[in-house]
């Protein structure tokens, strides 16, 4: 029986990707559009289109992605019927929630109001932002294009594409501000409270709560906070509890000196016991045996 790492991996073999570390893949190979029939995203999904168009049915909604745009996709979604023209190139990014809120951090609040309230698909650039936008990626992809057997070489190059892709990432959510404000609809109350949830997660330190403890914060009923959730997003107020929490615990693990029951206190943990096999169900592994494989 083939395990389910072994299957991600040979899905994964597939797409010919030229970066992969299971939380965050990189691919401009336009053979791999032509290869499936649909396409259907189990990451956060963003697409630079550098020349050309591309077109095809977005969860039944037909789109167009021509030169200087970019496509943007939460998982769960899918594309179908995709046609692209003969100059078309394109530039892939697929993060998990944990790497997307990683890269991130305070900004994930306008990815979730762009990717999930509003529902906006394609960004347009204007001309220098977007020939500034893929030249990064591009000298991104040349560093990585090369192959190294230098582990210490190596290592410099896992840092400098995560700072790389911290640039663009933030960047990107920039330009989503920007078209943001060119709104001026009034959102309904259901969203309202949707992005207050997802301000008050992004504000708390102590993130590991209960749905009711953050809709008694909310002064709403933990029933309406769940529905708002999954009219909003198709996640329940649990799975998006459950992200933040994980992000910011990969990020301590990654990013500071805390010891394991620091980290556990710090994001809400009062049994050090649990905390690690909280860690354990999402990472299968222990929150020491995932700081230093990483």
């Amino acid at each position: 029986m083939v395990s389910e790492r072994a299957l991600r991996i040979q899905k994964t073999a597939r797409l010919h990707p030229i970066y992969e570390d299971g939380d965050t893949m990189i691919i401009d190979n336009v053979k791999v559009i032509k290869m499936f029939e649909a396409f259907h995203f189990p990451r956060n999904v963003i697409a630079f289109c550098a020349k050309g168009r591309m077109t095809g049915v977005y969860n039944d909604t037909p789109i167009t992605l021509d030169e200087r745009q970019v496509f943007v996709s939460p998982p769960g979604s899918q594309m179908t019927n995709v046609m692209v023209s003969p100059d078309f190139e394109f530039f892939c990014l697929a993060f998990t929630n944990t790497a997307l809120q990683s890269y991130l951090r305070e900004y994930i609040s306008i990815w979730n109001q762009f990717a999930y309230v509003d529902k906006i698909n394609i960004l347009t650039m204007h001309t220098s932002e977007g020939i500034a936008f893929v030249d990064i990626i591009q000298a991104l992809m040349r560093l990585l294009a090369n192959p190294t057997e230098d582990s210490e070489e190596e290592h410099y190059r896992h840092e400098m594409l995560k700072g790389t892709l911290h640039i663009v990432m933030i960047g990107l959510c920039n330009l989503m501000r920007r078209q943001e404000q060119a709104k001026v609809e009034r959102p309904k109350q259901n969203v309202s409270y949707f992005n207050l949830f997802l301000d008050l997660l992004q504000r708390t330190e102590h993130k590991h709560q209960t749905v009711d403890y953050y809709a008694s914060e909310l002064c709403i009923s933990t029933k309406y906070l769940t529905e708002i959730c999954k009219k909003n997003s198709e996640k329940t107020a649990n799975q998006w509890i459950r992200e933040y929490v994980l992000a910011d615990i990969t990020h301590y693990l990654l990013n500071s000196n805390l010891s394991i029951k620091e980290i556990a206190a710090k994001v809400g943990f009062t049994n050090a016991s649990f905390f690690g096999k909280y860690v354990k169900d999402a990472f299968g592994c222990t929150p020491l045996e995932y700081r230093s494989r990483k």
